[in-house]
């Protein structure tokens, strides 16, 4: 979908006070733009689809696990494992063999710490 104008779907989220999520999944709207919406609406979960390597993963998905992807797996590096920061409900990964190194680490725990998440599980 393409949202051409910003402020016009901050007006709706006004116009919809009973409204707790937003699936804003493969929209026109860089990861920052969605990220500053979920931020700036404390009450409003607004949830986008992050891409990498061969995968995807929502931003509100608890766990991922590469082997279930079948024979797409790919490699990832950290440069593709960025966009888990906005990943915050992330409690479980397991990414197989990778190129990872300790960024990895530090992401994940960033988004194991944030506050809608309980235990974590990491298996690299």
């Amino acid at each position: 979908y393409s949202i051409a104008d910003v402020s016009a779907l901050e007006a709706a989220f006004a116009e919809l006070p009973k409204l707790t999520q937003v699936d804003m999944c493969d929209t026109n709207l860089s990861y920052e733009q969605l990220d500053a919406l979920n931020r700036k609406y404390e009450n409003i979960r607004v949830v986008w689809k992050v891409y990498f390597g061969n995968y995807y993963l929502r931003t509100d998905a608890e766990y991922f696990i590469a082997a279930a992807w079948g024979e797409n797996k790919v490699y990832l590096t950290d440069d593709d494992i960025d966009c888990w920061k906005y990943c915050t409900d992330l409690r479980g990964l397991d990414i197989g063999i990778s190129k990872c190194s300790r960024r990895m680490s530090a992401i994940f725990r960033r988004c194991s710490n944030a506050p809608r998440s309980r235990r974590s599980i990491l298996r690299i």
